[in-house]
């Protein structure tokens, strides 16, 4: 992470400073409550500030690593769990018992400047621009999983928990309504957790990810709020496809413009569907060339991609394996330098190479994960590039006067539309006065120059202004 012109390792381990709460060095700028209050998130983005409070003073929070734990911060039983990731944060909530009744979940929001909660064009709650009501990111129904599914993606129970929004003055709140006949089937198990999706207070600038499926996955903010995982493949008999989708930020780096020499996709892979070194059809990456965002993509929203420079993957690593998690490679040169060439940057899809397989299926980190303070760790996607930069060509016209090839001819004559103009004639004295009132005049002692070879003794006298050179100058 580049900060105050310089490269720090990203580090989301929460620490308490100066009253607070805040990670040590993340893309994002937000602090947590160190307990006693009634905000316990404040994220200052591009929008302005933002706050998430509970409804009741904060405990204070169990810090372990990147996360910090309020018990019973909503109500008897139900804790907030705040993460801290490379972008920003996310915040769940974890219900340790089974409500007796309707649990009714409110959580109060300060909103930046110019934004409000509204509906979009389908009638569907979103986070809007004020003035022009354009939804800036969608608010789905959050997702409910219990223990199971929590840690298993494709099992365990999966529910929902409507999200509305209510303004009352200057009072603004989202209500989780969870699904009662949810939450008392025997058949769930608990803690049951649920997240919120939002991009009002996660950091910008650095690669987004998520996942979908054609089964109970659609939604990838969802999928990127509840799992530090993307996973892609086919599952289920063959039932169930799974694609995943990685962005990196190439506009307006230093790449632009540049000549790819090697450029790598790695990914750690900490689960298969199998332990054999290679499996089925593999998986492949591919260059996207829709827009699309984290908080926008469904499975019935994905952008297209095309086969132009795909790579493909049959390796697989997984933990339930003797040889343990481990880290795979996509060779994606002809992508990077497309987005280096000015094709726009929508990232990389990842999906069977055969959607007709019937199980071939990976779980990677995601950047969520984190882990990218050491190379040789458990991370979340990375891009390495190995480039030639740009060349910066440098023009130099010499003689050019007032009224002579102006910036436009100049630009006209590179482009080789129509000839520069022979600058007139101007007086030794004019130019050696304009030499001296230039930024370029320097003054060098007669005795420290070099006189050129072949002159005669009259030139050699004029070329040092009537100073007599040294021995050491003469050739």
């Amino acid at each position: 992470m580049r900060e105050d012109g310089a490269w720090r390792d990203i580090d989301t381990t929460l620490v308490r400073e100066n009253g607070v709460i805040r990670p040590k060095s993340i893309k994002g700028e937000f602090t947590l409550s160190a307990g006693g209050d009634l905000a316990f998130a404040e994220a200052r983005t591009d929008q302005g500030k933002a706050e998430v409070r509970a409804t009741a003073k904060l405990p204070k929070p169990q810090l372990s690593g990147d996360t910090a734990t309020y018990p019973s911060a909503y109500g008897d039983g139900v804790d907030l769990v705040v993460t801290a990731t490379p972008t920003g944060l996310r915040q769940k909530l974890v219900i340790r018992k089974r409500p007796d009744g309707q649990l009714n979940l409110r959580i109060p929001v300060e909103l930046p400047d110019g934004m409000r909660y509204g509906s979009d064009a389908a009638g569907k709650l979103a986070l809007l621009a004020e003035k022009s009501d354009k939804p800036v990111v969608p608010i789905p129904a959050a997702m409910v999983l219990d223990a199971v599914a929590a840690e298993q993606p494709g099992q365990g129970r999966i529910g929902t928990a409507p999200v509305t929004a209510e303004k009352s003055g200057d009072d603004v709140a989202l209500l989780l309504a969870p699904d009662a006949g949810f939450l008392a089937d025997p058949t769930v198990t608990y803690p049951v957790s649920m997240a919120l999706a939002s991009d009002v207070w996660t950091g910008t600038g650095v690669a987004g990810d998520t996942f979908v499926n054609s089964s109970t996955y659609p939604n990838g903010a969802s999928n990127d709020v509840n799992y530090q995982r993307i996973i892609a493949g086919k599952s289920n008999s063959g039932s169930v496809t799974w694609r995943a989708y990685i962005t990196f930020p190439i506009k307006g780096t230093p790449l632009m413009g540049g000549v790819v020499e090697n450029a790598d996709l790695r990914l750690w892979n900490f689960r298969a569907n199998t332990c054999d070194w290679e499996i089925d059809s593999g998986i492949v990456a591919r260059r996207i060339t829709g827009s699309w965002s984290v908080s926008s993509l469904t499975w019935g929203n994905q952008p297209s991609v095309t086969t132009d420079g795909q790579e493909g993957n049959k390796g697989a690593y997984s933990d339930d394996c003797s040889r343990g998690e481990g880290e795979l490679y996509h060779s994606i040169e002809t992508m990077v330098q497309e987005w280096m060439d000015g094709a726009p940057d929508h990232g990389v899809q990842l999906s069977a190479v055969s959607e007709a397989d019937r199980t071939n299926w990976r779980w990677y980190r995601s950047s969520e994960y984190g882990g990218y303070e050491d190379p040789t760790s458990p991370q979340g996607p990375a891009l390495t590039v190995n480039y030639i930069p740009a060349r910066e060509e440098i023009i130099t016209i010499w003689g050019r006067s007032p009224g002579v090839n102006s910036a436009a001819q100049i630009g006209a004559a590179i482009e080789g539309a129509v000839p520069l103009q022979d600058p007139p004639a101007i007086p030794r004295e004019q130019m050696h006065a304009a030499a001296l009132e230039g930024d370029g005049f320097t003054e060098t002692l007669a005795e420290n120059m070099t006189v050129p070879d072949g002159l005669t003794p009259e030139e050699i006298d004029e070329f040092l202004g009537g100073h007599a050179p040294t021995d050491r100058h003469r050739h």
